[in-house]
């Protein structure tokens, strides 16, 4: 399996972090810190705007992007607009089940593109969810549930529960990536247990540096030996993500 283009690998190969393009850098506006606070579970928190485009930023990095007014097709050719571009069929308005709250950003797309029949997020910081409403118009996205946890923990009970989903969104554990096989088998049992037949996950791997390529091909091939079907997305914006779509076979 390829995971990227040939075309794509000198500029792979040149990266540098330092060297990622910052759009916002060539925008006319400045940045205006309009929010920032501490919290115990994750730490420094800043919400930014330039201009229209407001950013949820903690600890140095980029966890949302929005904007306060204007269309959003800057924000859809980012991670976050093509996690739910899978290319495994989906059922209209699917249920959906996503990892990791933010600002809501991949929330409000889902309402705009999918309409979803319902949609559950699970959050582990409770100060990042009153961000999200402050700031983020998280209350403008309907049908949608919020569970507060940690998430190891709340997937077991959804899986107690016997709750199902047509599609499961990973943005937490990304880490997982250049884990050990057992314990990335482990949670990925987890998330199947949790998914309607013919249902798919999505799991998105930041890129920080040219190595974490390496860390995809090995979770991968960990999916690849678990009989799942896997295809990868490599975005290539201000952001580097690798998104990485799997299902069971039929």
């Amino acid at each position: 399996m390829k995971y990227y283009s040939e075309k794509i690998l000198p500029v792979i190969r040149s990266y540098k972090p330092n060297n990622v393009i910052s759009r916002w850098r060539r925008r006319k506006y400045s940045s205006t810190i309009i929010f920032q606070s501490h919290t115990p579970i994750s730490g420094d928190v800043k919400v930014i705007d330039y201009g229209s485009e407001r950013q949820l930023v903690i600890n140095g990095d980029t966890h949302s992007l929005s904007f306060t007014n204007g269309k959003w097709n800057e924000v859809r050719r980012e991670c976050w607009g093509q996690f739910y571009r899978t290319p495994f069929a989906l059922v209209r308005h699917p249920k959906v089940l996503l990892l990791g709250l933010g600002g809501g950003t991949v929330l409000h797309l889902l309402h705009q593109d999918l309409h979803p029949s319902s949609m559950v997020a699970l959050e582990r910081d409770p100060e990042i969810l009153e961000i999200a409403k402050s700031f983020f118009s998280l209350a403008n996205v309907p049908g949608l549930e919020i569970i507060l946890g940690d998430a190891s923990v709340t997937l077991k009970q959804l899986q107690t529960n016997n709750n199902k989903f047509d599609l499961i969104i990973d943005d937490i554990f990304y880490q997982m990536a250049s884990d050990t096989i057992n314990r990335i088998r482990e949670h990925v049992e987890i998330l199947f247990s949790l998914l309607h037949t013919g249902g798919s996950v999505v799991f998105n791997h930041p890129i920080d540096k040219p190595t974490e390529i390496n860390h995809t091909r090995h979770f991968v091939h960990t999916l690849e030996d678990m009989d799942c079907v896997v295809s990868v997305k490599s975005i290539r914006q201000r952001w580097w993500n690798d998104i990485i779509f799997c299902r069971r076979k039929n």
